[in-house]
């Protein structure tokens, strides 16, 4: 899986989950910092309208 995907399924279980970053990283088998820098500093690079999504979701859980 690329930086990318890996990111893209991140928000995916965000968005259509409601969970947060040490929920996801306990699915993912990852350090939650790792989901959190994806999040925060990797996504808005990527896609800055699904960034202020998952910001909004994240700020509500």
């Amino acid at each position: 899986m690329s930086e990318k995907e890996r990111i893209m399924l991140e928000c995916r279980y965000v968005l259509s989950l409601k969970k947060n970053y040490y929920d996801i990283a306990k699915y993912m088998n990852l350090n939650w910092k790792i989901i959190y820098n994806d999040l925060n500093v990797k996504l808005p690079n990527i896609d800055s309208l699904l960034y202020k999504k998952i910001k909004k979701v994240l700020n509500n859980t």
